[in-house]
């Protein structure tokens, strides 16, 4: 198997151009991803905000409990517990 990096004249070692290509697509990407994770973030903090949907969790809080069913916990706070860890690793990533 062929190494993929290679010494310049000056002795650092530098990444083939097969290489390079594969780096700059990958960096693209998780870019890519990060901002898809921003955009949901944005989209279930504006869901969670809404009127429609704190009234909807309170109408089938009533009928769970007049059912006996568990109510649950907050669905948002595993969500908000996932993005505060990306955020921290997003923060830290530099």
């Amino acid at each position: 198997m062929v190494s993929s990096l290679q010494h310049s004249e000056t002795g650092v070692t530098t990444l083939s151009e097969e290489e390079q290509l594969r780096y700059e697509i990958l960096e693209r990407d998780m870019a890519r991803l990060m901002r898809y994770i921003e955009q949901m973030h944005h989209d279930i903090t504006a869901v969670e905000s809404s009127r429609a949907w704190r009234i909807g969790y309170r109408v089938m809080s009533i009928i769970k409990r007049c059912l006996g069913r568990p109510i649950g916990s907050d669905s948002f706070a595993s969500i908000h517990t996932t993005y505060s860890k990306y955020h921290h690793w997003k923060k830290t990533r530099g």
